[in-house]
């Protein structure tokens, strides 16, 4: 899907590298979130023409820290039914990450 992550980062809520979960490999991407269509897309670099993927946040999507890992949470895309394992950096970028996602789910069950 065409829609250019340096294009996403200047109008999107939230943007910066995270890595991605997938078969026990930790792929680190390049994520934009999109407050209007309620999508996280990632991306393989952050000038990347072309998405990976995208995680729908609306429809019953939700998203959880790790209890276990201070720098990882995951989000649950109840459309795809499907499990995103997600970790960043630091335990306060995961918070910061949580907290903007939780306010974009929250507003998406009001719409």
């Amino acid at each position: 899907m065409k829609v250019g992550a340096a294009k996403l980062a200047k109008c999107c809520l939230k943007s910066g590298w995270l890595f991605k979960k997938v078969h026990f490999v930790k792929q680190k991407r390049f994520f934009t979130l999109h407050q209007g269509w309620k999508v996280l897309y990632y991306f393989i670099h952050d000038r990347s023409i072309n998405a990976q993927g995208y995680i729908n946040l609306r429809g019953g999507c939700k998203v959880a820290r790790d209890s276990h890992d201070a720098k990882s949470f995951t989000i649950y895309d109840a459309i795809k039914d499907r499990l995103f394992y997600l970790s960043a950096n630091s335990g306060d970028e995961v918070v910061m990450w949580v907290r903007t996602l939780q306010v974009v789910i929250v507003n998406s069950r009001f719409e």
